[in-house]
């Protein structure tokens, strides 16, 4: 790996190309143009609904862009590729009794949609495989002629590793390449570049014969049809590593007749269960929508980049009711700080000079925690230690019934900056509901929950067989009820 010429970022990032795995360390991330930064992303084989999995792994790169665009200026021209031509596709459509392109239209219009409930902002382009077709089949016939390929008697193409001196560019060559032992290849390294119809499947037409793309073919003719012979970034799952990224390389810096094809490969880690990755084949997967129904983008969002977003992490119960629970301390804080800011309460405690202190402490903490590697585990770190100090501060708040402007010597501004960082950060990280006022809710929500409590008080009241030792104990259950559910919008409900 060569470093690129270009625009230093000042970032330094875990590149995975041009290294082997023992070596990998943090790079400087150098970009050819910061007007128009080529980013070709790894996107879904649409044959089921979106897991948790895959969602993880799109909402931990839609942080990173986010990062480049809001606080380096970049300018990113992110495409993704939509494999909706693979043998998956073509087994569950099968099973289904549907037909495959339909089918695979289907979840790729549902993964979209999960796109849009997790916040996470679409690429410029989708690249789907139907719609490249005859580009698929140009890039097979170059290599070819390059004699990078070679086509079998059973009508498959396949691409001549042993042609290319400098494979493992990503990974070390081992054992693990020999994937096959396809009597009909030269080498058991070698690809499919096109594979031969089977009875009964569905193919195109080709020169070599009948059949239908590789599935490594596919992403490097749609990157290379939007982007040309080099791209900034390319990004997937470290499940994509080997053999998908590293067969990738090699057929395109064969086309292109180049090298480094790509200036650098970011792999996300994998949600588990236990041990094991969270995979459809494995039958451990969370639907998306579940999730997002019974906690929220943000808690989601919040756990994902609660680790390296090249590490690992678990998936549990506990995690997440965890996320959840610092998600609402963040919710709850904002609140307070709004209710000090607009006078509706007092604190002893409070120290201006340090708050300012803090807050400088902090934006600094999280600007050198995006330069080293993205981490985001730092930056939700610095954020939190940021306003646990200030909520310190505050303490037990006095409510002022009637404040009026001059009462007592204070300053909110310190404060009003806070909530302003705060917010405004968590907002491009791609949060939707981290604020003073995003987390109260909507007054129509607020005024169901209002109207629900009041019927139900009066029915409790008109309930004649009912004992007063009864009714009082209803309403002050009803009543906690009622606190609870405000507490979720951000309405902070204290007893005196």
């Amino acid at each position: 790996w060569k470093l690129p010429k270009g625009h230093d970022t000042g970032i330094k990032v875990k590149n995975s190309y041009g290294c082997l795995r023992q070596e990998k360390s943090l790079v400087p991330l150098i970009v050819s143009n910061p007007k128009h930064v080529t980013w070709y992303a790894c996107g879904p084989t649409v044959y089921d609904k979106t897991h948790v999995g895959h969602a993880s792994s799109y909402i931990r790169f839609d942080t990173l862009r986010r990062i480049l665009t809001n606080y380096f200026g970049l300018t990113i021209s992110m495409v993704m590729g939509v494999t909706n031509i693979d043998d998956k596709i073509i087994a569950r459509a099968n099973l289904l009794k549907k037909e495959f392109l339909s089918m695979a239209n289907e979840y790729e219009n549902q993964f979209k949609r999960d796109l849009l409930s997790l916040n996470i902002l679409p690429p410029v382009a989708y690249g789907r495989v139907s719609d490249v077709l005859p580009q698929l089949m140009a890039f097979i016939h170059q290599l070819i002629e390059q004699r990078h390929a070679y086509v079998s008697e059973s009508g498959n193409v396949w691409f001549n590793v042993d042609r290319f001196t400098e494979c493992g560019r990503l990974v070390p060559v081992h054992d693990t390449w020999n994937e096959s032992s396809n009597q009909e290849k030269l080498s058991a390294r070698d690809f499919a570049l096109w594979k031969a119809a089977k009875p009964g499947e569905p193919y195109w037409e080709a020169p070599w014969g009948n059949g239908r793309p590789g599935w490594h073919l596919e992403c490097s003719t749609i990157a290379s049809l939007y982007f040309g012979k080099q791209i900034d970034i390319h990004t997937g799952a470290s499940d994509l590593e080997f053999p998908h990224h590293e067969s990738e390389i090699l057929q395109s810096e064969a086309f292109h007749c180049g090298d480094q094809w790509a200036n650098y490969f970011l792999h996300s880690g994998l949600l588990n269960f236990g041990s094991t990755k969270m995979s459809k084949s494995l039958g451990n997967v969370i639907d998306v929508q579940h999730l997002v129904q019974k906690y929220s983008a943000d808690i989601l969002r919040y756990l994902c980049l609660s680790t390296s977003w090249h590490a690992n992490f678990n998936y549990s119960e506990k995690f997440i009711n965890q996320a959840k629970k610092d998600v609402k301390k963040l919710q709850k804080f904002l609140k307070k700080c709004q209710q000090y800011i607009q006078g509706n309460t007092e604190a002893s405690n409070v120290d201006e000079v340090k708050a300012y202190q803090l807050l400088d402490h902090c934006k600094e903490t999280v600007y050198q925690c995006m330069c080293d590697n993205f981490d985001t585990q730092g930056i939700l770190a610095a954020l939190q230690e940021l306003c646990g100090s200030v909520d310190e501060m505050f303490g037990d708040e006095i409510i002022i019934q009637n404040w009026e402007p001059g009462s007592c010597v204070r300053s909110s501004t310190p404060f009003v900056h806070i909530l302003t960082y705060v917010t405004e950060t968590f907002s491009n990280l791609g949060f939707t509901n981290i604020s003073a006022h995003g987390s109260m809710g909507n007054n129509e929500s607020t005024q169901n929950n209002l109207i629900k409590f009041r019927t139900t008080i009066r029915d409790i009241a008109l309930q004649s067989e009912t004992t007063d030792a009864d009714i009082k104990t209803q309403i002050l259950k009803e009543c906690d009820n009622l606190r609870g559910e405000l507490s979720t919008m951000g309405y902070i409900v204290g007893d005196k």
